[in-house]
């Protein structure tokens, strides 16, 4: 291999390594966010309810709450399944738009669309 194709592939590598390790970053902290946004409201809803802020035993709509109740669990399974998928799909839309900004081929097109834009259509 020429020194050229090796420079090319370490480039490409490091353009990989690097969107990927920024996309990881920035999913980890959709997580983090999202959980620390969930979690609090979740165990003040709990106290409410054991508390008697939120009157559900008194509410015209308890029978309807009384057959729901085996729903319930629902929640706790969206609240790990939420996070996890959001971040993933966060995790790869950051990491292709950096992947498709540091690569060198829409990186040229951009600095020639900035320096001579096209006309203006009238």
């Amino acid at each position: 291999m020429s020194n050229y194709a090796e420079a090319n592939a370490l480039r490409e590598r490091n353009n990989i390594k690097v969107s990927a390790i920024v996309g990881a970053i920035v999913g980890l902290l959709n997580m983090v966010f999202i959980t620390s946004r969930y979690f609090p409201v979740y165990i003040i809803t709990v106290l409410k309810l054991r508390s008697g802020v939120l009157q559900s035993l008194e509410s015209e709509e308890f029978q309807r709450y009384r057959t729901g109740i085996d729903n319930t669990w629902l929640i706790l399974g969206f609240s790990f399944w939420g996070p996890v998928i959001s971040s993933f799909l966060i995790s790869f839309i950051v990491m292709a738009v950096i992947y498709c900004f540091m690569n060198d081929v829409n990186l040229m097109n951009s600095y020639a669309y900035c320096l001579h834009p096209p006309a203006a259509v009238h």
